[in-house]
């Protein structure tokens, strides 16, 4: 979803923020999608299936990301422990991909998935056997051949405060600021049908990213005035698409905000955070 830049921007900042911790990154697609186009051709090439190559890079992907956690165990507190694998959990906010990188780690679903967050709604644990990461049972059902290596566990996702350390300037900085719930919306953490109007989020979302640009929307000045505004957007969008409070009526810029929302959440509309006080 990213470009390669992005990913080592964030690498580099996660790694003198927390020198202790081993860092992965995962990917079901060959090449990035970043800036490719419009929405439409992002989401051409992310809804497409997975050629060759993007199956043997998720599978590199996954089996490296299990034999890390594997490892790190042995090395650790493994070496002295009488239970003979590890157990390693999957925790994060929600709709961000914990349950599908299970499944890409067992090599066949096991958990069912969905865009809607808190869609997992409680711990569920799998076994992995020796041999391969493509086989596995659930709970404690002897159902593979095979010594146990890991145990995987699935979690519903955290949804944190509204308030986050601001260490764009300083690393060591005790500063601190809130985030409104329209970035909750805009990141999938908050569910879209529940969302009352959308003209905050996609304010924000337009401060990132040329809307007009990617969904090629023409302006009517006469309707909206020159400015570009969440009011304007949704409205040209709405006028596009044919969305119509009813028939005959003014555009439905409600339906308009909610589609573009789901399309920032489907990863059509990049939206990303460069790391602080990054140029």
């Amino acid at each position: 979803l990213v470009s390669d830049e992005f990913k080592n921007a964030w690498e580099a900042y996660l790694s003198k923020r927390f020198p202790d911790v081993k860092l992965l990154f995962y990917s079901s697609k060959a090449k990035s999608t970043e800036g490719k186009g419009g929405v439409g051709t992002r989401k051409k090439l992310i809804s497409a299936p997975l050629t060759k190559v993007d199956r043997e890079i998720k599978l590199k992907s996954s089996r490296k990301l299990l034999d890390v956690c594997i490892s790190i165990w042995n090395n650790g507190e493994g070496a002295s422990s009488d239970k003979e694998y590890p157990t390693i959990g999957f925790v994060g906010h929600p709709n961000v991909g914990k349950s599908s990188i299970l499944n890409s780690i067992v090599g066949h679903k096991i958990v069912s998935v969905s865009r809607t967050p808190g869609h997992t709604k409680h711990w569920q644990t799998h076994l992995i056997r020796e041999g391969s990461n493509q086989s596995a049972c659930k709970n404690n059902e002897e159902k593979q051949p095979g010594r146990v290596v890991a145990e995987l566990v699935d979690s519903p996702g955290l949804v944190f405060p509204v308030i986050w350390e601001d260490h764009s300037s300083d690393l060591n900085n005790d500063s601190t600021r809130f985030i409104g719930r329209n970035v909750y919306e805009l990141c999938g953490l908050y569910p879209i049908p529940q969302i009352r109007e959308t003209y905050s989020a996609i304010r924000v979302l337009a401060e990132h990213v040329q809307l007009e640009r990617i969904y090629n929307l023409k302006q009517d000045v006469d309707s909206y005035g020159p400015e570009i505004s969440p009011y304007a957007i949704l409205g040209t969008y709405a006028d596009k698409k044919g969305y119509t409070l009813s028939k005959g009526g003014g555009p439905d810029l409600h339906r308009a905000g909610l589609e573009i929302l789901r399309d920032v959440v489907d990863g059509y509309v990049l939206f990303a955070y460069w790391p602080p006080g990054y140029s």
